[in-house]
């Protein structure tokens, strides 16, 4: 009767390159290109993590 969660497996490289993808679709240059600097930037913090890894305390401990 109850449906099985699945694990969430996407990283935030996998986000952050779909986000991007769309957001440069969707938006104009200058505001993609601003994206795109602020992703890689986080990114190198919380590449390769995954997302369920990202808690608040880990965002918290990047904003320090």
């Amino acid at each position: 009767f109850l449906e099985k969660q699945r694990p969430i497996t996407i990283t935030f490289d996998e986000l952050a390159e779909a986000y991007l993808s769309y957001a440069r679709d969707q938006q104009q240059k200058r505001s993609w290109t601003r994206d795109r600097t602020s992703i890689v930037s986080v990114g190198a913090y919380f590449g390769g993590k995954r997302l369920i890894e990202i808690t608040p305390a880990s965002i918290e401990h990047y904003r320090a």
